[in-house]
């Protein structure tokens, strides 16, 4: 009986390994020509891999979660139609056995302690965040009057119904390359072990996106150059494509700062992690009404804190505070300065 071994395809130029996130067939299945097989993973990316051939699977080449060298056999099919379980005794893969048995065992209850193996972009995430321990960050809140900043976004989206709507974070996104062209140290990276820091004349935004696999962070670039409108129009086009799985890996690359906001679900204050080997993160927090005083009397204020984190080894303390003292500026001048 001929058997077909397909082995690992090269899936992105100078990628010498990926990570197995999932099989899309099980010992014994049949399958068509071009129907799903696996699912690998590189630098966020997920690729899936067709079959070449129709035919029974009778071989799976690793574990969801392995690490794959390109060019290792994936996946081995006989290629008759007649093809029967009884290819499956000649297997002797443990590999191969055990992934059977995971399927006889899959519908289960828990009875116990449940222990899953971190994988995809659920691993990418936790071993970016363990490459962040080194950091000396530290974090600084300052709260924003935006009041007058929510004025304008409900003028603008009932004025323009037909354009995209506006939130709070294109108004913020923009403030903060105003804030940057004054302190370029923290629009950059800190790389070679901290040895060389890169500032960037142009600010390519980091837009930390939810996902149901996790935490994605695409990237919009030269937002210094943008209008709210444009930026809204990106991030909604970027939170799209992260969220069905289509964003392109040129999108998810280049970022010289992160923006982190947890919309109405945020806390009153955060300490955003550093997005190596960015030197700062800014966290956008819920927004309240608390009572401020106006020299007359307190009145209700619509108020947000920002939680901006710094890396202690590029930005002293003085230059933070300075930062965010320009920051919150522009966004409560916001009106002020036209959009």
């Amino acid at each position: 009986m001929p058997i077909f071994t397909l082995k690992l395809p090269d899936i992105g130029e100078g990628i010498a390994q990926a990570e197995l996130t999932g099989w899309c067939i099980a010992i014994g299945d049949l399958v068509v020509e071009e129907a799903p097989l696996a699912e690998v993973m590189t630098d966020k990316a997920t690729v899936e891999i067709p079959s070449p051939v129709s035919g029974r699977v009778i071989w799976l080449g690793g574990e969801v979660g392995e690490t794959l060298a390109i060019g290792c056999d994936l996946i081995r099919i006989a290629v008759e139609d007649d093809a029967n379980q009884t290819v499956l005794k000649q297997d002797p893969s443990p590999v191969a056995m055990q992934l059977s048995d995971q399927k006889a065992s899959a519908n289960a209850a828990f009875t116990s302690e449940r222990r899953t193996r971190l994988t995809g972009l659920r691993r990418v995430i936790a071993d970016r965040m363990q490459a962040t321990t080194n950091i000396p960050q530290f974090t600084i809140v300052e709260d924003v009057d935006v009041t007058s900043l929510l004025a304008l976004r409900e003028q603008l989206n009932a004025a323009h119904p037909r354009k995209e709507r506006l939130t709070v974070l294109p108004f913020l996104i923009r403030a903060l390359s105003t804030a940057l062209a004054d302190h370029p140290q923290i629009n950059a990276h800190l790389i070679e072990h901290g040895t060389t820091l890169i500032e960037y004349p142009s600010v390519h935004c980091g837009i930390a996106t939810q996902t149901d696999e996790g935490l994605m962070v695409p990237v919009l670039r030269d937002v210094q150059a943008l209008e709210v409108w444009q930026i809204a129009k990106g991030i909604s086009r970027l939170a799209t494509a992260c969220r069905a799985g289509t964003i392109s890996r040129t999108d998810l690359a280049g970022s010289t700062i992160t923006v982190s906001s947890l919309g109405a679900l945020g806390g009153l204050s955060t300490t955003p992690i550093i997005n190596a080997p960015e030197v700062a993160v800014v966290g956008i927090n819920r927004i309240t009404i608390r009572p401020v005083w106006n020299s007359q009397c307190f009145a209700p204020r619509q108020l947000m804190n920002l939680s901006c984190s710094f890396d202690h080894r590029v930005v002293d303390g003085w230059a933070a505070a300075h930062f965010i003292a320009q920051l919150k500026s522009h966004c409560e001048a916001i009106t002020r300065e036209g959009h």
